[in-house]
């Protein structure tokens, strides 16, 4: 019965892109097996990603979402053998119940293995923690043309590294093994301090240390562009649990969008002068699980969007680069009507070959509201970002045009060659790779 294939409508996380596309759930094995090479496919998680990274025109959406086994931990590796549509909210409170932990975890509970995989996530402190390939030791993959194949740096090492930020362009990722690590403390700690620049994040994140550290800015146009707070967090090994407390977060599918965007220059300076208020100078201690989505617990960040959705534009840019590149971004927001919510900073190292950001520098996250001039806006960040030799993270941005792609994604080139190679049918298909021209 989950195998049956209905037409849905389907839109990304920011709402700016919807399609009606068929979709199938697979619940067993062999329904992976019956997967056809005549027609194009494409695997879909929890569908988090800014980008249509998981449908597309003509091609068939693959939902893995039954496939969320937890399986076996191998205490000699430390490594857990997980199916791709197991959740992250899933897979911590398991491993902080076994007192282990995966460092790397992007910001939604709900976001799938498969789909962090695909993504090449990130968490809070990259320049430490890596990338979440870094955790991955063994992918099973299925191709519809050579059906399953273990990957990993040793076995199909080439097939490895393109799955691993590929956008599940090489093929439906089935399971994969994950490295975990020992977990030093059930709390954490975080201090926020007040910043007055994005200069002075820069200053900070160059000599933190620690568990993680990033930065938050309000992003409104005028006098306190750029002003926010600077959240640095270390475990907290004076706390200690009397039992381990699961994390639990539902998804609440019975609120509405608001018909309208709340998000305008006078909204947003308010609300980011009171997040600013309540936040600076805080330190708090709260159990680790607690903290590992901190969008969450302000969830009105998202639904002050409404129907118009959120517009997000992430970019690696390298050391050498980052002060001309804040010059610019200042200048930016002085001379447009300026659409920013909030900006966030991090350290950030990668060591991917695939899409996904490679490299050492700053991490940049804008988040905007929608007027008539944020695609202006965004126009001239692609500008900004090829004149300092940036690098997108294409899974935030739903309308990066293929003119800057090929020019701004550092392994476009031979990614592109090696998935031709591989696949020359091209079956795994879906509106970001047909956009990209990949």
């Amino acid at each position: 019965m989950n195998n049956l294939i209905a037409l849905h409508k389907l839109r990304t996380f920011d709402k700016s892109f919807s399609l009606d596309v068929s979709i199938q759930r697979p619940d067993r094995y062999r329904h992976i097996d019956s997967l056809s090479n005549l027609e194009p496919i494409i695997a879909r998680g929890g569908g988090f990603s800014y980008t249509p990274a998981s449908f597309g025109h003509g091609s068939k959406s693959i939902d893995m979402t039954k496939f969320n086994r937890i399986g076996v931990y191998d205490h000699a590796n430390s490594t857990i053998l997980l199916e791709s549509g197991v959740k992250l909210i899933d897979l911590i409170n398991w491993a902080a119940k076994h007192k282990l932990h995966l460092p790397v975890l992007p910001g939604h509970p709900y976001i799938t293995i498969g789909g962090c995989i695909a993504a090449d996530a990130h968490g809070k402190n990259p320049f430490v923690d890596g990338t979440f390939a870094d955790y991955v030791e063994e992918i099973l993959l299925f191709h519809p043309s050579y059906g399953y194949q273990n990957l990993s740096r040793i076995n199909n090492p080439e097939i490895f590294s393109l799955t691993c930020g590929g956008y599940g362009l090489t093929g439906i990722i089935i399971s994969t093994k994950l490295r975990l690590l020992k977990l030093p403390s059930y709390y954490v700690k975080t201090v926020s301090t007040g910043i007055a620049s994005l200069y002075e994040a820069i200053d900070k994140l160059t000599t933190a240390s620690g568990m993680s550290a990033y930065s938050w800015h309000d992003a409104t146009k005028g006098s306190n562009f750029g002003k926010g707070l600077f959240f640095s967090s270390q475990w907290d090994d004076d706390k200690i649990p009397t039992e381990f407390t699961p994390y639990l977060y539902k998804l609440n599918s019975t609120i509405k969008d608001l018909p309208f965007s709340a998000w305008n220059k006078s909204s947003t300076s308010i609300v980011n002068y009171i997040y600013n208020r309540v936040n600076c100078g805080k330190t708090t201690s709260i159990e680790y699980i607690k903290s590992c989505f901190p969008l969450i617990n302000n969830s009105f960040y998202y639904y002050f969007y409404g129907k118009l959705g959120v517009r997000e534009y992430q970019l690696l840019i390298q050391d050498q680069f980052i002060i001309k590149f804040i010059d610019y971004f200042y200048d930016l927001q002085k001379n447009n009507n300026f659409p920013g919510v909030m900006i966030s900073i991090k350290k950030f190292k990668g060591n991917q070959h695939s899409l996904s950001p490679s490299g050492t520098g700053y991490m940049i996250s804008f988040g905007a509201y929608v007027n008539k001039d944020t695609l202006c806006v965004f126009s001239k960040l692609d500008e900004m970002m090829l004149a300092f030799k940036g690098q997108p993270y294409i899974v935030k941005d739903s309308r990066l045009p293929y003119e800057i792609a090929i020019k701004s994604i550092k392994n476009y080139d031979s990614f592109r060659n090696n998935l031709i190679k591989y696949d020359p049918l091209r079956l795994l298909r879906s509106e970001l790779s047909d956009r990209l021209k990949i």
